[in-house]
């Protein structure tokens, strides 16, 4: 199954260590992949942002400022907010803005996985960052299409 998103075709795989991770997002840079293009996600929103302005990448929605930046990826519940309902963290914002369908994250980074996205701009860079991410381990790894892409390549 091919995910159908309303950006660009993107590119994401989960990894296992935040060696793999960067492992993975040197490979890209490596390949002449723009740091605004590459998006990594880790289990906490601190070490992500550490890690994009560290490897200058983009820091998903979310994760760097408003109101979910200083809560956990999936936030908190009621009882630890005494006076306030229970909040969502920023995963769903931060999700959307990488490209990746929240369905296929299944918590994964939540439970302490790392998530790397890539937008490509064309088919040569889309299928370059297929064959980077499988090179460098991804423990699962899947595309999404923009809708004008989607009907190209079902016709």
């Amino acid at each position: 199954m091919t995910y159908i998103t309303t950006d660009v075709n993107t590119v994401f795989g989960i990894y296992d260590t935040v060696a793999l991770v960067e492992k993975a997002f040197d490979a890209l840079a490596a390949n002449r992949f723009p740091g605004n293009r590459i998006f990594v996600l880790h289990p906490k929103n601190e070490d992500t942002r550490e890690f994009a302005h560290r490897k200058k990448t983009q820091v998903p929605a979310g994760i760097d400022a408003g109101p979910a930046a200083g809560l956990p990826l999936d936030g908190t519940g009621g009882f630890l907010d005494l006076f306030h309902e229970p909040r969502q963290g920023a995963l769903p914002t931060a999700l959307r803005d990488m490209g990746v369908p929240a369905d296929w994250s299944d918590n994964r980074v939540v439970e302490g996985k790392f998530l790397i996205s890539v937008k490509c701009d064309t088919w040569d860079a889309f299928y370059r960052a297929i064959g980077i991410l499988r090179y460098t381990s991804a423990a699962d790894l899947f595309w999404a299409l923009s809708p004008q892409n989607y009907r190209t390549a079902a016709a």
